[in-house]
């Protein structure tokens, strides 16, 4: 798949959870970019570790951390 297509589709995922108010309102664009790097770099990283297991779990972990980060707060709606 062209990164392309790729990039199409995690922009397309952003809008989905800016809409459903899952995230705190960025420009959708932006919100795919950064996701498709972070992406990205991790899994040249889990590619590049000695321990491929343990750098997938590091990795995962980040994600997440990431993600709740932008995690619009259900609380304050």
């Amino acid at each position: 798949m062209s990164g392309q297509i790729q990039s199409g589709l995690v922009v397309e995922e952003a809008r989905n959870l800016l809409e459903s108010g899952a995230l705190q309102p960025h420009p959708p664009e932006l919100l795919a970019s950064a996701f498709y790097g972070a992406l990205t770099e991790m899994s040249l990283t889990i590619a590049e570790a000695d321990d491929a297991e343990a750098g997938r779990a590091q990795a995962a972990a980040l994600a997440r951390a990431l993600l709740r980060g932008l995690a619009a707060d259900r609380a304050a709606s």
